[in-house]
Order: structure tokens, then sequence, then C-alpha cells
């Protein structure tokens, strides 16, 4: 039986109470070292607000219009 660690690495940003944050970059296996990461967020999400609903474009002509001859 072999254990998964997750691993962690030390952001360059600062929090708000100038304490180092650290992020989940992937996992590793203590046997094989902390050197063998597998990385497995390479892709930096970012969270954003909802985008607003707009209305379909509707092209009702008005009741009884005439039809056009084209």
């Amino acid at each position: 039986l072999q254990t998964v660690r997750v691993a962690r690495r030390v952001s360059d940003t600062l929090n708000e109470y100038d304490e180092e944050v650290q992020k989940v970059v992937g996992i590793f296996a203590p046997h094989l070292g902390a050197g063998h990461v597998f990385e497995t967020r390479t892709i930096e999400w970012r969270i954003v607000s909802k985008a607003v609903a707009v209305e379909p474009l509707t092209l009702k002509s008005a009741p009884g219009a005439p039809r056009s001859p084209v």
C-alpha cells in the first residue's frame, strides 16, 4: 500500500495579514520524495459574475401589417 499526499507550494503573494499562502499544486508519493510532484492544477481559474440576461430580439410585425411582396 502506497500513500499519496497533497503537494503544496508557497504563493508569491501574501494574504491580508501578511502571511504566506500555500497553494495546492498536485499530488506526490512520500516514498518517491517531494521532488516527484504530479501537477494536477496547471490552470488557474477565475470566479466571475454571472452574465446579465438579455431579452431575445423579437421581430414581430404589428397585427394586420401588410406583407412584403418580396
